[in-house]
């Protein structure tokens, strides 16, 4: 009891930093799970449906035909007991009846006079023999219709046949029987039956399964969701252990390489160590590759930290214009070690609210991005502005440069930590992947974005370039300082 306590005092404290790649993953997982599920039973309720309706459409089609069968039979023989038309016209409501849901019957000669007939409702005969003039006799053909009730419902007749009516619609099944003798055809006979009840229950069916899939999704959306986080959690625990190892590495390591760049530095200023060029050049490269690792442990600690999810940001009102003209000139005899044209365009202040130390790092992230892989003879060029409406502010911070570019499908993943593009993004320039990273989460932090585009859209003969830019949202100009 004790240890699954403890277990979920250590969740609820990586829940507060997890990352978002956790929870967009468990969210995934759910969706999919739901999804699954939820096609599934789709699936299964349409063929449900389906059959349902085919069953009662069956039933409903053998009743109607048998029904006419047996009302062409009874007309048959009461034709033969009296052979004169006029008398058939006036006996057949005498000889035959509505059944308990038919809802009507009609007998017309084959010049479409009516014989005879009788229906649920006396006053819409003529609405009923409309739907029923012209349509030849066929004892197989079967027909769906319904009727629009105008207005009130019918004040004679069978009400107990309007009691399932919608909105004053009755679906009627209709089918039509040849009446002979002999090879003699005295009329068509056309029987009509409510399925309103049937219509009504099809729809409350449709409704129930609707929300029975409604339901099920969100029974299995939140099992997926459960079982997401369950699946999870060693993954949870193996990234929290790699994240503290990274960050307590990051920690032991500054220590000593600050102590192996301080007798590096000693050792340079000894006058032996000045009087032999192996030496010197020996100890110049153990210097750079210190750096080199000194930078790496900086941005494996920045990136420790901010997996915790905890941003560390000091946001002020500055001039950030004062931190790109500095930091332009630290860059400038790093780009003209390889004759590359380092050039800015920037209003003469630029106040921008946020934190100071970190958008400069993202500057000079971006712009060492830039230099190192743009080839001798190239150009960078940076771009700062705070720009927008009253209430929709924006810091723009732009770095273009005359490289190789980055191919399209490359763009979204150049973010990705330890990401390389092969061909602009090889070993030999250097780096280890880490800036662009860092670079991200710091905009981020910010509530920013930043991506990248082609300096040079369709250009063919030229140098295709990179322009990296990020976005940050600013307070409103007037509380500006």
């Amino acid at each position: 009891m004790k240890r699954r306590s403890g277990f979920a005092a250590w969740l609820r404290r990586l829940r507060p930093g997890e990352p978002d790649v956790f929870s967009r993953a468990r969210m995934r997982l759910a969706l999919r799970y739901t999804a699954l599920v939820t096609v599934f039973l789709l699936v299964f309720n349409i063929i449900v449906y389906t059959l349902f309706v085919f069953i009662i459409r069956s039933q409903e089609k053998e009743e109607v035909r048998k029904l006419a069968e047996q009302e062409a039979m009874i007309i048959r023989e009461a034709f033969q007991q009296n052979r004169k038309m006029p008398n058939l016209k006036m006996d057949i409501r005498t000889i035959m009846t509505l059944g308990s849901d038919q809802f009507f019957f009609y007998v017309l000669a084959p010049d479409g006079t009516l014989l005879g007939g009788s229906e649920a409702f006396p006053s819409l005969r003529e609405v009923l023999l409309e739907k029923v003039r012209g349509w030849p006799a066929d004892a197989e053909a079967v027909r769906y219709d319904s009727l629009k009730l105008d207005g009130s419902k019918p004040r004679f007749g069978k009400r107990e046949l309007l009691r399932d009516a919608e909105d004053g619609v009755i679906d009627l099944i209709m089918t039509s029987q040849a009446v002979t003798i002999g090879k003699q055809t005295i009329g068509t006979l056309y029987v009509g039956k409510n399925i309103t009840s049937h219509a009504k229950l099809f729809r409350q069916l449709e409704a129930e399964l609707a929300g029975l899939t409604l339901v099920f999704a969100g029974a299995a959306f939140a099992l997926g969701r459960y079982m997401s986080r369950r699946a999870m959690i060693p993954i949870e625990q193996a990234y929290i252990r790699q994240r503290e190892f990274v960050a307590d590495a990051s920690h032991e390591l500054r220590t000593p390489l600050s102590v192996l760049r301080s007798s590096l530095d000693a050792l340079a200023l000894e006058e032996a160590v000045r009087n032999d060029p192996f030496s010197s050049r020996l100890i110049a490269n153990m210097k750079d590759e210190v750096s080199r690792m000194t930078r790496l442990v900086g941005d494996l600690l920045t990136l420790a930290r901010s997996d915790s999810g905890q941003p560390e940001l000091s946001k002020e009102w500055f001039d950030f214009r004062e931190h790109l003209t500095q930091t332009i000139e630290a860059m400038t005899p790093v780009a003209g070690a390889k004759r590359i044209a380092l050039s800015h365009e920037a209003p003469d202040a630029i106040p921008v609210y946020g934190d100071r130390e970190k958008l400069r790092q993202v500057l000079y992230i971006l712009l060492d991005n830039a230099i190192k892989y743009t080839p001798e003879g190239g150009a960078v060029r940076v771009q700062a502005a705070v720009g927008g409406t009253e209430r929709n502010r924006w810091f723009t911070l732009a770095v273009s440069d005359t490289g190789p570019g980055i191919p399209d499908e490359d763009t979204e993943r150049i973010f990705e930590r330890f990401y390389r593009v092969d061909r602009a993004r090889s070993r030999p320039a250097g780096g280890h992947g880490l800036g662009l990273a860092i670079a991200k989460w710091i905009v981020e932090a910010h509530q920013g974005t930043i991506g990248v585009k082609p300096a040079f859209p369709g250009g063919e003969s030229g140098p295709r370039g990179s322009r990296f830019e990020a976005r940050l949202p600013q307070p409103a100009a007037s509380k500006s300082k």
